[in-house]
């Protein structure tokens, strides 16, 4: 059977389409009969019908689609992703969920630690390959952020704190015993948390981005919760 192809636009993913219109109502009729027979724990894909549909998604790269339903091209995929053991045919995908608490103590009352290890001990740990972990500080007087493991830019952050939020200026905080009313203003400066793609099982950064513990009143115990989701 002859297979032609157009090269108009469609939304959705770009797939070439076979001409005819058996081709069109045999993929309908497969992603049908694979659902069904998903259901009951069979893949049911015959390996000419794969063939077929192998053909049309390695065309993909290539080829605009002839506007092919968005569940038609899901569903084409869906059945390629199974029989080519990209998933599961007899169990579907489900979410994971994990979550850790991280401990640091500083020696000093302000410090900036690179824990990009320890997250990506965690994002093992947790099983998944694909989604997004959390990284927050659990306490107001710190952060966590993302940026270059560089010692001058880390010097320089800590300078630009320091003389936007002195640690011995006058604070209404401090008016009620405490003594960290910058800590909790360079916090706020510097976010509290960060979320970081997943991809494949790594985290999915750009060049020389590394995560950091931003510590403003330390010498003390504090935690960081890692929180990753995803399959």
């Amino acid at each position: 059977m002859s297979v032609a192809t157009r090269q108009n636009s469609c939304a959705g993913v770009p797939m070439i389409v076979p001409a005819a219109f058996f081709a069109k109502w045999r993929l309908r009729r497969t992603i049908l009969a694979w659902a069904e027979s998903r259901s009951r724990g069979k893949s049911g894909v015959r390996e000419d019908v794969v063939v077929m549909l192998k053909g049309i998604a390695l065309s993909s790269y290539r080829q605009q689609p002839d506007c092919l339903t968005v569940w038609e091209r899901e569903g084409a995929a869906c059945i390629l992703a199974v029989q080519f053991g990209k998933m599961s045919a007899h169990e579907p995908t489900t979410m994971k969920s994990y979550r850790e608490e991280l401990w640091f103590e500083t020696k000093t009352r302000r410090a900036y630690l690179n824990i990009t290890e320890q997250i990506e001990a965690v994002v093992k740990k947790s099983g998944v390959q694909e989604g997004l972990v959390l990284v927050n500080a659990m306490h107001i007087t710190a952060s966590v952020y993302i940026n270059d493991d560089e010692p001058g830019l880390l010097k320089d952050y800590d300078r630009f704190l320091d003389t936007l939020v002195p640690q011995n200026a006058t604070y209404r905080h401090n008016e009620t015993g405490e003594d960290n009313g910058d800590a909790h203003i360079k916090r706020q400066l510097m976010g509290r948390e960060v979320v970081v793609a997943i991809t494949e099982g790594r985290l999915d950064f750009g060049p020389w981005e590394q995560i950091f513990y931003g510590e403003f009143d330390g010498k003390r115990r504090k935690r960081v919760l890692v929180k990753v989701i995803g399959s």
